[in-house]
């Protein structure tokens, strides 16, 4: 899974040590699987799941791309949609501009870290919220931890600090709770052949 050109032992975004853990889950299958079930391109469940559990409409995803300079040798790549708020301050809906980057770790686990901005916000442009899916080796390798968690950014002042966080905390938390119990219903669903 991982090329010589990727990310090792390192995060791209920097709250990730103020994160706070969500939801941790044993998984059946090596991460190599896991990561590929529902973090690929052709993942139709990470599609179901953020269009259902985000109500997003308007979902365009990028293809992951090769890491590259401009993304520090991160795999990256890019989602966009439209959801509904159900922040305090704030329209209706808003659009998202989410980033995507995949790294490895050198105890063969791998990060996904989404990084979204909502463009509608008042003071969007002010903070971004980080997720984070931790998927490492457990069991002889033939099970995974999906541990998931949140942080908020900021890259400038605004009064409605503590507002955003609970509010994001609380929106995202409750999307990080299901994701785990969706993936491991997706990987041990019986199949139809």
């Amino acid at each position: 899974m991982p090329q010589s050109n990727d990310a090792f032992d390192r995060i791209r975004g920097s709250a990730f040590k103020k994160r706070e853990d969500c939801s941790s889950v044993v998984l059946r299958g090596s991460v190599a699987r896991v990561a590929s079930h529902l973090f690929s391109d052709s993942s139709h469940d990470f599609q179901f799941f953020t269009r259902s559990e985000s109500k997003a409409t308007d979902l365009q995803i990028s293809k992951w791309m090769p890491g590259s300079p401009r993304t520090g040798g991160f795999r990256s790549r890019v989602l966009t949609y439209k959801t509904p708020m159900s922040f305090v301050v704030g329209p209706p809906s808003t659009r998202v501009r989410e980033e995507n980057f995949m790294s490895f770790t050198s105890g063969g686990g791998a990060i996904i870290e989404t990084h979204a901005h909502a463009q509608d916000v008042p003071g969007g442009d002010l903070f971004r919220v980080e997720l984070y899916f931790e998927l490492l080796p457990n069991n002889n390798r033939e099970r995974t931890i999906l541990r998931t968690s949140v942080a908020v950014h900021f890259s400038g002042s605004t009064m409605l600090k503590i507002i955003i966080k609970s509010s994001v905390k609380s929106e995202s938390s409750r999307k990080l709770l299901a994701y785990p119990e969706a993936a491991k219903y997706w990987l041990e669903r019986p199949r139809v052949l």
